[in-house]
């Protein structure tokens, strides 16, 4: 993701959909160690294109950052890393005020590809 940000801007929604998926993937196989330094590396990098300019990548941003919150909450032993961020992650969940904001956060929330879909189940 580093990388690709000078060379391929545009394709960091993918990044951040990967990133949602991987996050997925780590909670259900039960890989709490690798998901804890997935998501400490993840959340630092997801962060700020959560604020980014562009409103397509600052809502895959916003719903990526919540999907790896969410792992880790559901990991139940990820709190501390949890705490670290909530600051961080309350301003983005009361940030997008806009009705058509809050509308499109949801709508891709509960969208196929970011609710459902499992790499590891649907590419097999």
């Amino acid at each position: 993701m580093d990388k690709a940000v000078e060379q391929r801007t545009g394709a960091m929604v993918s990044f951040l959909a990967i990133v949602g998926h991987s996050s997925h993937c780590l909670l259900h196989n039960q890989s709490n160690d690798r998901l804890q330094h997935f998501a400490k590396e993840a959340l630092p990098r997801t962060l700020p294109w959560a604020m980014a300019q562009h409103y397509t990548t600052r809502l895959y941003g916003c719903v990526v950052v919540n999907m790896l919150c969410n792992a880790c909450e559901a990991s139940g032993n990820l709190q501390s890393l949890l705490d670290q961020f909530s600051m961080v992650r309350r301003m983005l969940q009361s940030a997008p005020e806009m009705p058509n904001t809050q509308r499109n956060i949801e709508k891709l929330t509960q969208d196929f590809y970011l609710s459902a879909f499992h790499p590891l189940k649907h590419f097999t």
